[in-house]
């Protein structure tokens, strides 16, 4: 039997790791989120749009400037469990704050629709006076990285090309990195593959 009231949230599950909550910081990226309603809520998928996820865009702050809306790969209802939303990530999350909104309003000026049980009953904000619940969780991972160079080629100042036979340059993104640490050989090394080149 369905509840004539609004779905409420009970909890937002990542495929691994604990539970978020508003202030949650992880080292480990989700690639999946499941989004736990009361029982006896039947969510309507046309309202999904109602559940948004937001990063800051590197500066740690939610400005309407810098922020990034998140594209899920897909978000649709569990078709076993109907009270639950699972929205899975289209391309690994970045190091970076985010903010997952679920709205209880509409408001086709901004572009927000409420999301809704199939009875077209609301979302329940936990307060009585919100319009939404806002949870922020943040992302702090290591460093990853984005290439490696073997034998990198430089132009010299005379314009001619010169290859540095003795150089591996490795590239890392733009999370934090410890100089110390990345240059410190025992971190690296380099394997012999089929006799294809020597250690000379």
């Amino acid at each position: 039997m369905l509840l004539a009231v609004g779905p409420q949230l009970i909890s937002v599950q990542p495929n691994y790791g604990d539970v978020i909550s508003d202030g949650t910081i992880s080292d480990v990226a989700p690639r999946e989120l499941t989004f736990v309603f009361d029982e006896n809520q039947v969510i309507d998928p046309s309202t999904l749009d109602g559940i948004q996820i937001t990063r800051a865009g590197f500066d740690n702050t939610f400005d309407g400037v810098t922020d990034v809306l998140v594209q899920p790969g897909y978000i649709g209802v569990d078709v076993d469990r109907p009270n639950e939303v699972i929205v899975r990530f289209a391309s690994a999350l970045p190091d970076d704050v985010y903010r997952i909104e679920i709205f209880g309003i509409d408001d086709p000026g901004q572009g927000i629709i409420a999301l809704r049980n199939v009875l077209g009953d609301a979302y329940q904000p936990d307060s009585a006076d919100a319009d939404r619940t806002t949870l922020n969780f943040e992302l702090d991972l290591g460093a990853q990285v984005v290439g490696v160079v073997p034998q990198p080629i430089e132009r010299q100042e005379d314009g001619s090309l010169a290859q540095a036979r003795d150089e591996i340059h490795v590239y890392f993104n733009e999370d934090d990195l410890s100089t110390v640490s990345a240059t410190n050989p025992t971190f690296y090394r380099l394997v012999c593959v089929n006799e294809s080149v020597t250690n000379t």
